[in-house]
């Protein structure tokens, strides 16, 4: 599987684990033990694929109110997008 296969599986299956699973939030050591480590994945692979669906507003963050721990949750475009197959 090529690089760029493997970053589209990564970004299509964080979308799906938080779209299957909205309206709860994660974060990104959530994210890596449920999603990107089955992948064979790393921490950075994950970052940029939570990026790419936040850019696309599929992701929401958030920040912890009295902390920094960043949360991620599906959007409603994101869930319509998946269960679309987009």
């Amino acid at each position: 599987m090529t690089g760029q296969k493997k970053k589209e599986l990564l970004r299509d299956e964080v979308m799906a684990y938080l779209a299957e699973r909205h309206p709860l939030k994660f974060d990104e050591g959530q994210l890596y033990r449920q999603v990107a480590a089955k992948l064979y994945a790393t921490m950075e692979n994950l970052r940029g694929a939570i990026a790419f669906r936040v850019g696309l507003g599929h992701v929401v963050e958030t920040v912890h109110g009295s902390g920094a721990t960043r949360y991620y949750a599906a959007s409603p475009d994101g869930i319509l997008a998946h269960e679309r197959g987009d």
